[in-house]
């Protein structure tokens, strides 16, 4: 490794874009975690002493491999069901990729312009807090898009210990910290005066990171209150080209009506029969009212996904809704999608881009945020917290509501990502939800990978992809809130402002370092 450093410019672009699409395969997938760590890793030790705008282009080119890689299921959604041409498709693609590969370009930017001569504090605080903290602008500028998130890749780790307590942006911190521990023990054993004490040192440290990590798991912060709901998730696997044909409603409508008088058959002990995001694809108020009353008729209680419209005088709303029928303290029950899908369910800058929104033919892309304070779902006496597709990917949207909710719940429309790694990230990012909120979380989508996952982020059931299924499972309701739950990310970033001030301090005190130009 020592060798890289002398590298022309060129050769360190070239490797750190190889390098980062390894990094994606950290992630699910494939979960090769350690491909993440030690790519992570490869990119700070090329980064540190070196100047800032050599920095930014090798960040860029992490970047660039990491989403070239790990967000390709954006080509497969455009073609296959945006009807959008190859060409523009990729075009499309490579315009996602470079904004997002801005975010590590300006995390290693930051780092060496604020990296002081202290190398140890450098590699092991003030570049994982930067790396984090970018992460962190990246999941909530232009309405967030938190995929790779270095944490997710923890899940297989001790370290996922640690998303209980503050969230899977700690999580990331700890391996983004046990990657600069790493590069410290590699510089230290080519440095003469630090030798054998310093690489110890960080050895302890990195041991003590991951065992303290794993220790927690012994700290049970939520307990079970003895309820449990039994679901049946009912995934139907509804092909796109099919489901949005209005003469292909009744036929849907049959198939899911069917499948659930099945499991009401099948098991009468059910509480719950649960349908994916836009299960019915129309609007609500045009749903048969006969329809209604062979739902109403079940025995067990029945959520399903629709879309709901709203007049005013002046302007029509339409969103992406679940309704639950049946239960015990109300007939009808509503829950409304709040943070929506960009250039998916809704256009920014429609003036701009009503070309490409012509052109894109994706069915309800016009929809309106409800932006408003949700009253959770009641049924059983528990209290369910609802969310739509990738609204389980924002927590700290809807954090504040978890210490009232007994269960979590999120209906979704997978089949948009084809057979991509898209839907395995996905149902990634709901484990860690699971952790993070010490919730268990009812999951069902229309093309797979439907499932209960428990507190601590596993599950016992989970559906095949692209088959038609029905997972009955019981969920336990969970009462007590986890740090992260009460404190978010809050205490994270104090510490990372902290770590910046600290930087800026030794700076200011200390000799400037030398850069490589």
């Amino acid at each position: 490794m020592s060798d890289l450093r002398a590298l022309s410019l060129t050769a360190q672009f070239v490797l750190l874009l190889v390098a980062g699409g390894l990094f994606t395969l950290g992630f699910a997938p494939f979960s090769l975690w350690p491909l993440a760590l030690l790519t992570l890793a490869l990119l700070l030790y090329c980064c540190h002493g070196i100047a800032p705008k050599r920095a930014l282009l090798l960040g860029l080119a992490f970047g660039i491999g990491q989403f070239v890689v790990g967000v390709s299921w954006i080509y497969v959604s455009m073609v296959n069901f945006g009807n959008v041409p190859p060409i523009a498709a990729v075009a499309a693609v490579l315009i996602v990729v470079l904004y997002l590969a801005i975010y590590p370009a300006l995390a290693c930017y930051a780092f060496t312009k604020l990296q002081t001569r202290r190398s140890a504090f450098n590699l092991t605080l003030l570049a994982p807090a930067v790396w984090v903290s970018f992460e962190a602008l990246r999941g909530y500028l232009f309405t967030g898009f938190p995929w790779l998130t270095l944490g997710y890749a923890g899940l297989h780790t001790p370290l996922v210990e640690l998303a209980s307590v503050g969230g899977v942006l700690l999580v990331s911190f700890a391996l983004a910290v046990s990657a600069g521990l790493l590069v410290t023990i590699y510089l230290a054993f080519n440095h003469r005066k630090q030798g054998l004490s310093a690489v110890l040192i960080s050895a302890v440290l990195l041991m003590v990171l991951w065992m303290g990590s794993w220790a927690l798991q012994s700290i049970q912060w939520v307990s079970a209150s003895g309820e449990n709901l039994k679901v049946a998730m009912v995934q139907r696997n509804i092909p796109l080209a099919m489901k949005w044909q209005p003469e292909a409603r009744e036929t849907i409508q049959n198939q899911y009506l069917e499948a659930s008088k099945q499991a009401q058959q099948a098991d009468s002990n059910i509480d719950l029969i649960l349908w994916p995001e836009a299960a019915l694809p129309q609007v609500y108020d045009e749903v048969s009212p006969g329809f209604l009353a062979h739902l109403s008729a079940l025995k067990p209680a029945i959520a399903f996904g629709v879309i709901e419209r709203q007049a005013s005088q002046s302007q029509q709303f339409i969103y992406n809704s679940m309704v639950l029928l049946g239960a015990a303290e109300k007939q009808e029950q509503l829950y409304r999608k709040d943070h929506l899908v960009p250039f998916g369910e809704f256009f920014p800058l429609k003036w701009l881009l009503s070309g490409l929104l012509a052109q894109l033919q994706v069915p309800m892309s016009d929809m309106s945020s409800w932006g408003a304070q949700q009253s959770l779902l009641q049924i059983n006496g528990l209290k369910l917290l609802a969310t739509i597709c990738y609204e389980d990917a924002f927590p700290e949207d809807w954090r504040n509501s978890v210490s009232e909710a007994d269960i979590l719940l999120n209906i979704s429309e997978d089949a948009w990502f084809g057979d991509s790694f898209a839907p395995h990230q996905r149902l990634e990012m709901a484990r860690f939800r699971a952790i993070e909120m010490g919730r268990e979380l009812i999951r069902v989508s229309n093309s797979g990978l439907s499932t209960i996952i428990r507190v601590d982020g596993s599950y016992d059931k989970v559906s095949p992809q692209f088959s038609s299924a029905t997972v009955v499972d019981e969920a336990t309701a969970y009462q007590g809130v986890t740090p992260y739950n009460a404190y978010g990310r809050v205490p994270l970033y104090l510490l990372f402002l902290f770590i910046v001030y600290r930087a800026m301090r030794l700076r200011k005190d200390g000799p400037k370092e030398p850069k490589i130009r």
